[in-house]
């Protein structure tokens, strides 16, 4: 059960590079401009940054959260602020909600990225062994989205690029 748990757990890795990586190719996409309009430079920036400036928020606070409700309770909170987070940018009818969405999101994965690996290696009877792999594995999964994502934004920029050209 532990092992389960702990692997569960260390999927956060793929929140923190999925949301990293698709907002490039989402902001380019004809419905997002539509919706929202054709967002000026420093919007675009708002909405890529907030993430990350949320994330080094939530790593900062994850000494004193995790020394005062525990790791465990620090995980569920974790998860419900990104649920919120999630929530707002899904529904997001302003850029500014979005904005607000995406630092509350980043907020969360900051808090997850830094109690996660705390807390998968804390389990008593895990060996050294499944420790490291662990911590590879959250690592190498945050950076699978972001290659995935950035593989998309260029395959959709290249469709559009020949289609565009086949059409004229």
């Amino acid at each position: 059960m532990n092992l389960l748990a702990s692997r569960l757990t260390s999927d956060e890795g793929f929140l923190f590079g999925y949301d990293s990586g698709i907002i490039s190719s989402t902001i380019a996409q004809p419905l997002f401009v539509e919706y929202f309009g054709n967002p000026s430079n420093s919007e675009v920036g708002g909405i890529v940054s907030a993430f990350t400036g949320g994330a080094i928020l939530g790593a900062l606070s994850i000494s004193w959260l995790a020394d005062y409700f525990g790791r465990k309770m620090t995980v569920f909170i974790g998860a419900v602020i990104s649920v919120f987070g999630c929530a707002l940018q899904g529904g997001a009818a302003t850029i500014g909600m979005l904005i607000a969405g995406r630092l509350i999101a980043g907020l969360a994965v900051g808090l997850l990225s830094a109690i996660v690996p705390m807390y998968c290696v804390s389990y008593p009877k895990t060996s050294r062994v499944y420790d490291g792999w662990l911590a590879n594995g959250i690592s190498l999964r945050s950076q699978q989205p972001k290659i995935a994502g950035n593989s998309a934004a260029s395959c959709s920029s290249c469709s559009r690029g020949a289609s565009s050209s086949l059409n004229g």
